[in-house]
C-alpha cells in the first residue's frame, strides 16, 4: 500500500528533507527516483522496485510538487506537545547562536541542529510578542526538531541568510573603509592585518562567506 503523499512542504519532516538533499544531486537519476519514494513515502526500497514506472513517475512529480510549495513561516506553533517559536529578533542573535547556524547550515546532515537553534520552546506569550528559552548549544532539542515541517526550516534559514547577507555586506564595506583610512595615517594595527590577512582581504573574505552560504541554501531549495 503506498503511503499518502504530502502536499506541500508542511508534510514533509525535515528529517525527510535533509535525506533526500544528501542524494539529490547524485548522477544515478534512477537511483534518486528511488530514493524520493522510499524517503518521502516511507516504504522500503524492495517496495520501490515493484511500483510500476508511470506510477513511480507520477508519485516522484507530486512529491517534487510538494517540495515546490513551502507554507509561509509561522512564528509561534504547537510542535511535539510544546509551544515552539522563531528568534523573536535575528538582528539580536547571541554570538554562541551566530555561531552554531553557520557551523549547522553548510551541511544538511546538521540542519536538525540548526533548528534546533532557530526555534525553541515559548516562555511567555502575549498577542504577538513572545519570549523563547535561552539557547542551550549542544542541550538543544536537535533530535525532535527532525519531525519539524521541512517548510518552517526553509523559511526560517531564509530569514537568516538575509540578514547573514545584509550583516556581512555591511561589515565588509566597513573593513574597508577602515583600512584605507589607517593605510593613510600610515598606522594600520597589527590586528588589522591578521584580520584581513586570515580572510583573504576584507570584502574578498565577507563575499566568500555569503556565497558559500547561499550555494548550500539554494541547493536545498531546488
Amino acid at each position: 500500500m503506498i503511503a499518502q503523499i504530502p502536499l506541500n512542504g508542511a508534510g514533509i519532516t525535515l528529517d525527510q528533507y535533509q535525506k533526500y538533499t544528501m542524494i539529490a544531486d547524485d548522477e544515478d537519476k534512477d537511483f534518486v527516483g528511488h530514493k524520493m519514494l522510499n524517503i518521502f513515502l516511507d516504504i522500503p526500497m524492495s517496495e520501490v522496485r515493484s511500483i510500476p514506472q508511470s506510477q513511480a513517475d507520477e508519485l516522484i512529480k507530486d512529491i517534487v510538487d510538494a517540495m515546490d510549495e513551502m507554507p509561509q513561516l509561522e512564528y509561534t506553533f504547537e510542535f511535539n506537545n510544546t509551544t515552539y517559536g522563531f528568534i523573536p529578533d535575528l538582528e539580536e542573535l547571541t554570538l554562541g547562536e551566530y555561531i552554531d547556524l553557520e557551523e549547522y547550515l553548510t551541511k544538511p546532515s546538521d540542519w536538525h541542529k540548526a533548528a534546533a537553534v532557530l526555534f525553541r520552546p515559548v516562555n511567555d506569550k502575549v498577542g504577538n510578542m513572545y519570549n523563547i528559552e535561552p539557547y542551550r548549544g549542544s542541550k538543544g532539542d536537535h533530535e525532535i526538531m527532525k519531525s519539524l515541517p521541512a517548510s518552517q526550516f526553509v523559511n526560517a534559514t531564509l530569514f537568516f541568510y538575509r540578514l547573514s547577507s545584509h550583516l556581512l555586506v555591511h561589515s565588509a564595506i566597513y573593513l574597508e573603509k577602515l583600512s584605507k583610512k589607517m593605510k593613510q595615517k600610515n598606522s594600520l594595527t597589527s590586528l588589522l592585518k591578521d584580520s584581513l590577512a586570515k580572510g583573504g582581504g576584507g570584502s574578498d573574505h565577507y563575499t566568500r562567506l555569503v556565497e558559500e552560504m547561499q550555494r548550500n541554501l539554494e541547493k536545498a531549495l531546488k
